[in-house]
């Protein structure tokens, strides 16, 4: 238990989230780490968008503002093309794009 709480305070100690960034381009999950010098140089630019992009938004994936109405319009045809295999496709999405363009 020693060794794996050590383990554990090691891997999200600022030290190793900003060598996690550098090398691996990943985000810190604790947001002190930003303030790090790393994370002030240009090659961390993309790091500071994405963590100011989650702040903002509370969501780790860029969204359009239509989402929801989006993802409804493409669930009905999605669920018909996997339950029926003979569906004609192009029908099936023409008719998602209405839904959706009446939505908006």
């Amino acid at each position: 238990p020693d060794a794996a709480w050590e383990h554990i305070k090691y891997w999200i100690s600022a030290e190793a989230q900003e060598i996690n960034a550098r090398m691996a381009g990943t985000l810190p999950s604790r947001k002190s780490v930003m303030k790090l010098p790393f994370f002030q140089t240009p090659e961390a630019a993309h790091l500071r968008w994405w963590v100011d992009y989650m702040a903002e938004r509370g969501e780790i994936v860029i969204n359009v503002s239509t989402f929801t109405q989006l993802n409804e319009a493409l669930v009905d045809p999605l669920q018909q093309i996997i339950a029926e295999p003979k569906t004609d496709l192009r029908k099936a999405l023409d008719n998602a794009v209405a839904t959706y363009n009446q939505a908006i």
